[in-house]
């Protein structure tokens, strides 16, 4: 009894429905579950069945008993052996029953100190060493020899994501932000804020429907067949055919009959008449494109860049080599000097040739001729003028006008979509601007005012500059924007000698503009070169003076063109014998090419590579190429027929070069072995003109202060 009552002060069991708690000293001890411990395979001995049942029987406080579970899991931890309960889960509790269990096994799961038992029990404890009452099937796993470990890359997880607000300049994003800057100062400080905005409301009226429906006659259908022999197909043929009387027979007449002259005169006409057809005419031109195709296929593609080399090869050589493909020329060319080329901005393939005098004593007519790379051997157009043409030019609204200048002053502008001759504007006797030639035409864009008319514009030789309007009739009427004054007093650009003058009596008080050279970056604006050597800066908005003035060359400019590249640079030739490239706003030239002591007829940028140019000096032609050097051109070519080149020209692809000289040709080169284009064009033609302006820090410093040029540091 002493031993009970000291269990019960220590441990006290409560059985609640299915669970098992364990109190201590009125304090909730029982474990939670965490590791079921393998159930006991009980072994029944047929002799000692009894001896089973008596043993260890557990008592409680009370010393009531607790009934048997049909299935037991116990739980346990690894904390000491004191604090261990057990908790038993039966599907089906009574009380009454006894618990069955070995000693061995109790002593795992209670403390022997905690709970005293009966002096029976230790009796049991021995007789269960051999029995075999209730023995534990308990199996360790052992420790693996080899363990895997296996490393994967974890879920990419962002920490910080900021989208960047810049955009390259000249890719297709900086294009775009530019545009929608543009768009919200606009809305936000320009004359877009001042919109006026007004909410209204409305309805729609709603349209009455009627659904109808019709039945269709049924058609009556057969199956027929019929044989078609050659006479039926003949006679169908025939029959849509009207009735032509039927000439007569014709007979042979001796040349020597009353008739025989008559025939042939009737032969003549019939041919003529066949001849003017226009659809005869067109089958004509295709016929010759055929036939010239098979002559000069291999050139046409390589002029359509069809047959370019591989830019891999191993033996790639930068040679700046001219290639001859074909010459346009015939027999009415021949010494008819080349005043004036221009390509058709439709129709890449379409070259107008304007024929005229090289000299001042020289008397010749002039026409123009349309040549097609399809058909090198005749020109397609031909349009032929009592005077000489001194200027041609394509509208880049209206193709398929050209207007075309004469030694006498006269400006036509023709409809070369047909065949036949066609004069849809000229200027008249009584409103001719001047008896002078016309040295250049240009089509200037339309402005603000006229938004939907193109200007011509015209230079003349004694100084006028006028524009060109079309009235209800078929006449051009001038409207003079201004005349070129002669320069005087010290004049910004590079020096001049002081040539020795007599006290003569000038013919023109005005220099005499050569040429007019539209700026791509402000359509009211234009420049202006005269044979003086200056070349003034003009605006539409400002009639009869020019805004600046510049000395480009000490004599005649012949030629004034800007980048396709970078609108605030451009080059000049002259009769200095060099060929300057400028900066807008920048009194000094950036870089000077010369090779010889001849007059630079002509000078052109490459629209494929901003840094190539072309240029003609007497029966030489010189490729330039700033990147790799300025004091001497990467090649020179000499004309194929030995003659003085007046015009030269690039194609629209950059992959072609066209040259005319005085005698009429037309020669067309393929450029081959040349450098490969940048990508970022303007980067790169900055790039070289501050590698040759390398002693010349002054201008580098005016010009990355006017914002002309973006130098790299």
């Amino acid at each position: 009894m002493k031993r009970e009552q000291k269990a019960e002060s220590k441990v006290k069991i409560c059985i609640k429905r299915d669970d098992v708690k364990v109190i201590t000293d009125d304090v909730d001890v029982t474990p939670l579950k965490l590791k079921p411990i393998p159930k006991y395979q009980v072994k029944k001995s047929k002799k000692d069945k009894a001896s089973l049942e008596r043993t260890s029987q557990l008592s409680t406080v009370d010393g009531s008993m607790f009934s048997p579970f049909a299935s037991r899991t116990f739980f346990h931890t690894q904390s000491r052996l004191s604090q261990i309960a057990y908790a038993a889960t039966s599907a089906t509790p009574s009380f009454g029953s006894v618990i069955k269990f070995s000693n061995s096994d109790l002593e795992d799961v209670i403390d022997t100190g905690s709970l005293k038992f009966l002096d029976e029990e230790k009796s049991t404890r021995k007789e269960s060493r051999g029995g075999g009452y209730a023995e534990r099937a308990v199996k360790h796993p052992k420790m693996p020899v080899k363990a895997n470990i296996i490393l994967q890359e974890t879920p990419v997880f962002y920490i910080f994501d900021m989208v960047s607000e810049t955009a390259e300049k000249d890719t297709d994003e900086g294009a775009q932000v530019i545009k929608d800057n543009e768009r919200y100062e606009y809305m936000t400080i320009g004359k877009g804020r001042n919109r006026k905005m007004t909410h209204s409301e409305t309805q729609t009226t709603s349209n009455l429907l009627k659904n109808r429906a019709t039945l269709a006659q049924q058609e009556r259908r057969a199956n027929n067949y019929a044989f078609a022999s050659k006479w039926d197909m003949f006679d169908t043929f025939t029959k849509g055919i009207p009735d032509v009387p039927k000439k007569p027979k014709s007979i042979r007449v001796a040349p020597s009959a009353p008739g025989f002259q008559h025939y042939l005169q009737e032969l003549d006409n019939q041919m003529t008449e066949l001849l003017q057809m226009p659809k005869f005419q067109n089958s004509l031109i295709v016929m010759e494109r055929i036939l010239a195709n098979n002559v000069y296929n291999k050139e046409q593609k390589r002029f359509r860049g069809l047959l370019a080399q591989d830019p891999f090869r191993p033996d790639v050589q930068f040679k700046y080599s001219l290639d001859l493909l074909w010459t346009f020329k015939n027999k009415t060319t021949n010494g008819h000097p080349i005043t004036s080329m221009h390509w058709n901005p439709r129709n890449h393939d379409i070259l107008a040739v304007g024929y005229g005098k090289f000299h001042y004593t020289d008397q010749k007519d002039g026409f123009v001729y349309c040549w097609n790379i399809k058909n090198p051997t005749q020109p397609e157009r031909q349009y032929f003028f009592i005077k000489p043409v001194t200027a041609v030019a394509f509208s880049v609204y209206n193709p398929n006008r050209l207007a075309v200048g004469l030694y006498d002053g006269t400006v036509n502008v023709l409809d070369i979509s047909t065949k036949n001759v066609q004069i849809l504007y000229k200027t008249g006797k009584t409103w001719c601007p001047s008896q002078e030639p016309v040295w250049q035409l240009a089509w200037l864009p339309p402005d603000d005012f006229h938004p939907a008319l193109e200007y011509l514009v015209c230079v003349t030789n004694d100084g006028l500059v006028c524009r060109l309007k079309s009235d209800k009739t078929n006449e051009l009427l001038p409207t003079p924007l201004m005349r070129t004054i002669q320069a005087e007093g010290p004049i910004p650009g590079i020096f001049k000698l002081k040539h020795y003058s007599t006290i003569d009596v000038s013919i023109y008080n005005n220099p005499s503009p050569l040429l007019i050279t539209k700026y791509e970056a402000n359509k009211d604006m234009y420049y202006i070169a005269t044979d003086e050597g200056t070349v003034h800066k003009c605006s539409r908005n400002h009639i009869n003076q020019h805004l600046s003035i510049l000395n480009a060359h000490d004599g005649p400019v012949y030629a004034c063109q800007f980048s396709p590249f970078c609108q605030s640079i451009f080059l000049t030739c002259g009769a200095d014998w060099c060929t300057n490239i400028w900066a807008e706003d920048v009194t000094e030239p950036l870089i000077t090419l010369t090779e010889n002591m001849e007059a630079v007829e002509d000078a052109a940028w490459n629209p494929a590579n901003s840094t190539v140019i072309a240029s003609i000096s007497g029966k030489d032609i010189f490729l330039w190429d700033i990147q790799r050097r300025v004091y001497s051109p990467a090649s020179v070519h000499q004309s194929p027929t030995n003659c003085r080149n007046t015009v030269v020209q690039f194609t629209n692809s950059g992959r072609n070069l066209i040259v005319g000289d005085v005698e009429g040709n037309v020669h067309v080169f393929s450029l081959e072995d040349m450098p490969f284009p940048p990508f970022y064009q303007e980067k790169m033609l900055a790039a070289s003109i501050k590698k040759a302006l390398m002693t010349r820090n002054e201008i580098v410093h005016e010009l990355s202060k006017a914002g002309v040029l973006e130098f790299e540091e």
